[in-house]
Protein backbone atom coordinates (compact mmCIF):
# COMPACT_ATOMS: atom_id res chain seq x y z
CA UNK A 1 0.00 0.00 0.00
CA UNK A 2 2.83 2.54 0.70
CA UNK A 3 5.11 1.79 -1.82
CA UNK A 4 2.09 2.18 -4.67
CA UNK A 5 0.40 5.37 -2.77
CA UNK A 6 4.33 6.74 -3.09
CA UNK A 7 4.15 5.90 -6.68
CA UNK A 8 0.61 7.35 -6.96
CA UNK A 9 2.31 10.48 -5.34
CA UNK A 10 5.35 11.02 -7.33
CA UNK A 11 3.07 10.57 -10.40
CA UNK A 12 0.83 12.60 -9.55
CA UNK A 13 3.79 15.38 -9.05
CA UNK A 14 5.12 14.69 -12.43
CA UNK A 15 1.84 15.63 -14.24
CA UNK A 16 1.33 18.14 -12.12
CA UNK A 17 4.27 20.08 -12.86
CA UNK A 18 3.42 19.71 -16.67
CA UNK A 19 -0.22 20.53 -16.32
CA UNK A 20 -1.47 17.18 -17.29
CA UNK A 21 -3.21 15.95 -14.21
CA UNK A 22 -6.56 13.94 -15.53
CA UNK A 23 -9.73 14.39 -13.42
CA UNK A 24 -9.81 10.73 -13.02
CA UNK A 25 -6.84 8.56 -11.25
CA UNK A 26 -4.02 6.46 -13.48
CA UNK A 27 -4.41 2.91 -14.11
CA UNK A 28 -1.66 0.65 -13.00
CA UNK A 29 -0.71 -3.10 -13.71
CA UNK A 30 0.85 -4.66 -10.53
CA UNK A 31 2.18 -8.07 -10.48
CA UNK A 32 1.02 -9.79 -7.54
CA UNK A 33 2.58 -13.41 -6.34
CA UNK A 34 0.13 -16.15 -6.25
CA UNK A 35 2.18 -18.76 -4.63
CA UNK A 36 0.37 -20.73 -2.01
CA UNK A 37 2.56 -20.96 1.43
CA UNK A 38 3.01 -25.14 0.42
CA UNK A 39 5.29 -23.08 -2.53
CA UNK A 40 7.23 -20.63 -0.73
CA UNK A 41 11.31 -21.51 -1.17
CA UNK A 42 10.12 -23.34 -4.55
CA UNK A 43 12.15 -22.21 -7.96
CA UNK A 44 10.20 -20.01 -10.21
CA UNK A 45 7.55 -17.33 -10.12
CA UNK A 46 3.99 -17.59 -9.32
CA UNK A 47 2.23 -14.33 -10.44
CA UNK A 48 -0.80 -12.97 -11.57
CA UNK A 49 -1.24 -9.48 -12.64
CA UNK A 50 -4.10 -6.69 -11.54
CA UNK A 51 -5.54 -3.59 -13.36
CA UNK A 52 -5.57 -1.66 -10.23
CA UNK A 53 -6.70 2.05 -10.47
CA UNK A 54 -4.11 4.33 -8.11
CA UNK A 55 -5.27 7.47 -6.67
CA UNK A 56 -3.05 10.24 -8.28
CA UNK A 57 -6.42 12.53 -8.62
CA UNK A 58 -6.05 12.86 -4.68
CA UNK A 59 -4.05 15.76 -3.16
CA UNK A 60 -4.52 14.68 0.25
CA UNK A 61 -1.89 12.28 1.37
CA UNK A 62 -3.79 10.57 4.03
CA UNK A 63 -6.87 10.21 1.97
CA UNK A 64 -4.26 8.75 -1.11
CA UNK A 65 -2.92 6.11 1.16
CA UNK A 66 -6.58 4.84 2.24
CA UNK A 67 -8.23 4.85 -1.30
CA UNK A 68 -4.42 2.83 -2.23
CA UNK A 69 -5.18 0.41 0.20
CA UNK A 70 -9.09 0.26 -0.41
CA UNK A 71 -8.11 -0.24 -4.44
CA UNK A 72 -5.50 -3.09 -3.67
CA UNK A 73 -7.58 -5.02 -1.39
CA UNK A 74 -10.49 -4.76 -3.40
CA UNK A 75 -8.24 -6.41 -6.36
CA UNK A 76 -6.24 -8.86 -4.48
CA UNK A 77 -10.12 -10.09 -3.13
CA UNK A 78 -11.30 -10.56 -7.08
CA UNK A 79 -7.73 -12.46 -7.53
CA UNK A 80 -8.13 -14.80 -5.00
CA UNK A 81 -11.79 -15.51 -5.85
CA UNK A 82 -9.60 -17.41 -9.15
CA UNK A 83 -7.86 -20.49 -8.58
CA UNK A 84 -3.46 -19.79 -8.83
CA UNK A 85 -3.28 -23.19 -11.24
CA UNK A 86 -5.81 -21.45 -13.82
CA UNK A 87 -3.53 -20.04 -16.30
CA UNK A 88 -0.55 -22.69 -16.22
CA UNK A 89 -3.74 -25.58 -15.98
CA UNK A 90 -4.85 -24.28 -19.32
CA UNK A 91 -1.65 -23.55 -20.97
CA UNK A 92 -0.55 -27.34 -20.32
CA UNK A 93 -3.93 -28.52 -22.89
CA UNK A 94 -2.50 -26.24 -25.24
CA UNK A 95 -0.16 -27.45 -28.16
CA UNK A 96 2.89 -24.79 -28.12
CA UNK A 97 2.61 -24.09 -32.23
CA UNK A 98 -0.72 -22.80 -30.99
CA UNK A 99 0.19 -20.83 -28.31
CA UNK A 100 3.31 -19.45 -30.08
CA UNK A 101 0.46 -18.51 -32.95
CA UNK A 102 -1.94 -17.20 -30.21
CA UNK A 103 0.71 -14.95 -28.57
CA UNK A 104 2.17 -13.81 -31.88
CA UNK A 105 -1.73 -12.14 -32.66
CA UNK A 106 -2.02 -10.50 -29.29
CA UNK A 107 0.84 -8.95 -29.17
CA UNK A 108 0.42 -7.86 -33.15
CA UNK A 109 -3.44 -6.95 -31.74
CA UNK A 110 -2.38 -4.41 -28.41
CA UNK A 111 0.40 -3.18 -30.17
CA UNK A 112 -2.43 -1.17 -32.68
CA UNK A 113 -4.64 -0.04 -29.80
CA UNK A 114 -4.00 1.43 -27.10
CA UNK A 115 -3.70 -0.65 -23.25
CA UNK A 116 -5.98 -0.16 -20.44
CA UNK A 117 -3.47 0.79 -18.50
CA UNK A 118 -0.63 3.81 -17.45
CA UNK A 119 1.87 2.57 -16.02
CA UNK A 120 3.65 -0.36 -14.28
CA UNK A 121 4.14 -0.53 -10.61
CA UNK A 122 6.05 -3.66 -8.91
CA UNK A 123 7.05 -3.94 -5.36
CA UNK A 124 9.77 -6.88 -5.25
CA UNK A 125 10.43 -8.13 -1.34
CA UNK A 126 14.23 -8.68 -1.57
CA UNK A 127 16.81 -10.22 1.04
CA UNK A 128 16.84 -8.60 4.74
CA UNK A 129 20.33 -9.16 5.32
CA UNK A 130 23.35 -8.50 3.46
CA UNK A 131 24.72 -10.10 0.28
CA UNK A 132 28.10 -10.25 -1.01
CA UNK A 133 29.87 -10.66 -4.36
CA UNK A 134 33.76 -11.75 -4.33
CA UNK A 135 33.69 -10.98 -0.86
CA UNK A 136 32.07 -7.19 -1.34
CA UNK A 137 28.93 -5.84 0.10
CA UNK A 138 25.83 -5.05 -1.88
CA UNK A 139 25.24 -1.52 -0.99
CA UNK A 140 22.04 -1.30 -3.25
CA UNK A 141 20.01 -3.27 -5.89
CA UNK A 142 18.10 -0.83 -8.22
CA UNK A 143 16.01 -2.84 -10.54
CA UNK A 144 15.30 -2.68 -14.71
CA UNK A 145 12.43 -3.63 -15.58
CA UNK A 146 10.77 -2.96 -19.05
CA UNK A 147 7.90 -1.18 -20.88
CA UNK A 148 5.70 -1.94 -23.64
CA UNK A 149 4.29 0.02 -25.94
CA UNK A 150 1.28 2.12 -24.98
CA UNK A 151 2.44 1.77 -21.65
CA UNK A 152 5.31 4.56 -21.17
CA UNK A 153 6.47 3.81 -17.39
CA UNK A 154 7.65 1.59 -15.63
CA UNK A 155 9.20 1.67 -11.78
CA UNK A 156 9.85 -1.24 -9.97
CA UNK A 157 10.99 -1.47 -5.88
CA UNK A 158 13.00 -3.61 -4.89
CA UNK A 159 14.04 -4.21 -0.75
CA UNK A 160 16.69 -4.72 0.09
CA UNK A 161 17.63 -5.07 4.11
CA UNK A 162 16.38 -1.55 5.81
CA UNK A 163 16.01 0.46 2.37
CA UNK A 164 13.98 0.29 -0.31
CA UNK A 165 15.61 1.10 -4.09
CA UNK A 166 13.73 2.13 -6.93
CA UNK A 167 14.23 1.93 -10.73
CA UNK A 168 12.40 3.79 -13.13
CA UNK A 169 12.22 3.15 -16.81
CA UNK A 170 10.56 5.27 -18.81
CA UNK A 171 10.09 5.76 -22.93
CA UNK A 172 11.22 8.56 -23.94
CA UNK A 173 8.75 9.76 -26.20
CA UNK A 174 6.75 9.91 -23.36
CA UNK A 175 8.20 10.47 -20.40
CA UNK A 176 10.50 13.83 -20.76
CA UNK A 177 12.45 13.62 -17.30
CA UNK A 178 12.17 10.05 -15.60
CA UNK A 179 14.56 11.84 -13.13
CA UNK A 180 11.55 13.85 -11.74
CA UNK A 181 9.91 10.80 -10.46
CA UNK A 182 12.42 9.70 -7.59
CA UNK A 183 12.00 13.60 -6.64
CA UNK A 184 8.11 13.12 -6.99
CA UNK A 185 8.54 9.63 -4.75
CA UNK A 186 10.72 11.98 -2.19
CA UNK A 187 8.10 14.42 -1.59
CA UNK A 188 5.42 11.70 -1.51
CA UNK A 189 7.50 10.44 1.54
CA UNK A 190 7.89 13.46 3.28
CA UNK A 191 4.10 13.61 3.17
CA UNK A 192 3.53 10.53 4.97
CA UNK A 193 6.25 10.94 7.13
CA UNK A 194 4.36 14.05 8.11
CA UNK A 195 1.34 12.52 7.94
CA UNK A 196 2.65 9.92 10.72
CA UNK A 197 4.11 12.68 13.08
CA UNK A 198 0.40 14.38 13.10
CA UNK A 199 -1.26 11.65 14.02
Amino acid sequence: DVVVTLCAGAVRDWLIERDALPDDPLVAMIPMSVRKRDERGAWGNRISMMIVPIPTNEPDPGKRLAKTHEYLRSAKERHSALPASLLTDATAFIPPAVASLAARNTVDILSRTRPPLNLVISNVPGPRTSLYCAGAEMVSNFPMSVIVDGVGLNITVVSYKNRVDFGIVGDREMIDDAWAFLEGARHALSELEELGRTR
